[in-house]
């Protein structure tokens, strides 16, 4: 009835943790999913910290470099607002269009099937830490350099652009794509023209779509 999730690095610290997050969603069928704040344990000392590319080590939590609301919705993951994978709880609904048809890279799967789990629905939130994320060399999304992980982001955000229920936050996603090229563009404090470019043609498609949609909204108002 229903599918937790845990890395196998990672654990839970809080006993009643499953219970709770099921029972929420027994008595709350708007929500198709829970999670919760994680801890972050780091083993990257300083010597392999510059190899690692996604350690997370100057943060203890989530919270602290993701906005969270109770209610939490498709938009707030498109802004990349990360959720520990250990803490989600999701109903066991009929996934298997997204694993017939999802070829794109491994690292960024979570991002992937998140927003796929939460198309026509949202999330909650616990503020809660009841699970620890470690952070250690040896991990998966470690094993590709920032750069990559960051491309394998947009070609995901790209990959649901045309998809039936996120068409209608196309501008959003063109918003989240030039996020993530601005990332790029300022890497190591060196403009890269490739990704600045990119950058603004993104950020350029986000405000001419987002002006549409406002004047189609409020055409009768206009005139």
């Amino acid at each position: 009835e229903f599918i937790c999730w845990l890395d196998a690095d990672d654990y839970w610290t809080y006993d009643l943790k499953l219970q709770t997050q099921i029972d929420f969603l027994k008595n709350n069928n708007e929500y198709v999913g829970c999670f919760h704040d994680a801890e972050i344990v780091s083993s990257v000392n300083s010597e392999n910290e510059k190899l690692v590319k996604q350690c997370l080590k100057r943060y203890k939590y989530y919270s602290q470099f993701n906005q969270y609301e109770p209610d939490f919705y498709p938009y707030n993951i498109l802004m990349r607002n990360i959720i520990p994978t250990a803490s989600l709880v999701f109903r066991k609904l009929d996934y298997n269009d997204f694993f017939n048809t999802y070829n794109l890279s491994i690292q960024s799967f979570s991002l992937a099937f998140q927003l796929y789990i939460i198309r026509n629905s949202k999330f909650y939130y616990f503020n809660e830490r009841w699970s620890i994320y470690y952070d250690h060399a040896d991990g998966l999304s470690k094993k590709i350099r920032s750069e990559q992980f960051t491309l394998n982001n947009i070609k995901i955000l790209l990959w649901y652009k045309n998809d039936n229920f996120y068409r209608k936050y196309k501008n959003n996603i063109f918003l989240a794509i030039a996020k993530e090229y601005e990332l790029l563009t300022y890497k190591n404090n060196n403009i890269h023209r490739k990704y600045g470019f990119l950058m603004l043609f993104y950020y350029k498609k986000f405000l001419l779509l987002t002006t549409w949609y406002y004047i189609k909204n409020n055409i009768k108002q206009i005139f």
